[in-house]
């Protein structure tokens, strides 16, 4: 029941994107799919054709599908879930997210595409992805220790957050964590963002501590 109210909101969450897409201007439909009862909306089409589909109504539906099967029989679709991560709507983008995530070692290829999503603006779902990379575990560390050093504040800000969700199995990012601590203003031409810049350098070095110290802990 808790998944399903989760998926209820991300539809709300959603509203405008119907109207951006034109699939169709009433939510009723749409929150009926979300609850997982709207599979046979789409007719017999293929399950991998519906997931390319520009009907925002047909794409809830098979990716209710999708989120219906066993974990397993979820690998087969992995490449059209990957392909939405870049979908232009946010929900679609988030769900896929999390169907891909609970793949977790078999969606490996997937990790450097969902910390491109950390650019988003919207700070709550970049958050998301944050969250959904540290699942990969140790698997996500190189990917991002690399994104540390990116041109982009958000996305060094998350990679911190996930490398510190990920904890002790994240110690090879130690080093750079420690260097962005030592010398925080080494990205300042990056880290306005309407912000004083040494104001982002000092919150960027903060982040930085709270990472060393999530994964440090219990070692």
């Amino acid at each position: 029941m808790c998944q399903a109210l989760v998926w209820l909101a991300a539809v709300l969450a959603s509203g405008l994107g119907y109207l951006r897409r034109g699939a169709f201007a009433a939510a009723g439909p749409a929150l009926v799919v979300a609850l997982g009862m709207g599979s046979g909306l789409a007719g017999e089409a293929p399950l991998e054709e519906r997931l390319h589909s520009a009907d925002l109504q047909v794409l809830f539906s098979a990716l209710t599908e999708v989120r219906q099967l066993p974990i397993g029989g979820r690998k087969p679709y992995l490449p059209h879930l990957s392909a939405l991560l870049t979908d232009d709507d946010q929900t679609i983008r988030l769900l896929s997210a999390e169907l891909l995530c609970d793949l977790a070692e078999p969606a490996t290829s997937v990790i450097s595409t969902l910390i491109a999503n950390f650019r988003q603006p919207n700070g709550e779902e970049a958050v998301s992805y944050a969250l959904c990379v540290a699942r990969f575990g140790e698997l996500a560390v190189p990917a991002l220790t690399t994104a540390l050093e990116s041109d982009s504040y958000f996305v060094r800000s998350h990679a911190m957050t996930a490398l510190g969700k990920i904890g002790p199995a994240a110690g090879a990012a130690l080093p750079t964590l420690q260097a962005m601590v030592d010398n925080p203003t080494a990205m300042l031409n990056t880290a306005t963002l309407g912000a004083p810049p040494q104001y982002r350098a000092i919150s960027m070095a903060t982040e930085a501590q709270n990472a060393i110290r999530a994964i440090k802990a219990d070692r």
